[in-house]
């Protein structure tokens, strides 16, 4: 089964709103710096290898191909419909807790809101 990538944001929202709580909001960077660091070993040996450079002038080739053949347009369409929908997630995302708190919410209720919003999504 596929994990959904929204809940782990929410996960990671719940915890952060508890660490605040309990640690001030430098916990969340402290946490966030050293899980990465710990399971770099893990990582080191469970990665694959790069891919061959075959295989990567292949890729190239394939992305040329959605300029091709009346494709241009469509693909340059996606591709700003895609940012532009990343860029309003991210305001989103990045606002909700400041206005929460300003609107006189804690630092950590308003963690808490901003990580449901990942609930919505996926």
């Amino acid at each position: 089964m596929k994990p959904r990538r929204c809940d782990d944001v929410t996960l990671g929202g719940l915890l952060a709103s508890q660490l605040v709580v309990a640690f001030g909001w430098g916990a969340i960077f402290v946490l966030g710096g050293a899980l990465p660091l710990a399971m770099l070993p893990l990582l080191a040996l469970m990665l694959p290898e790069s891919i061959a450079p075959s295989r990567a002038a292949r890729s190239r080739k394939l992305v040329t191909a959605l300029f091709r053949d009346g494709y241009a347009p469509t693909t340059v369409l996606l591709w700003v419909m895609n940012l532009l929908n990343l860029l309003s997630n991210f305001l989103i995302l990045l606002w909700t807790p400041a206005l929460l708190h300003e609107a006189g919410a804690t630092p950590s209720q308003a963690i808490f809101v901003t990580s449901i919003y990942g609930l919505g999504r996926g």
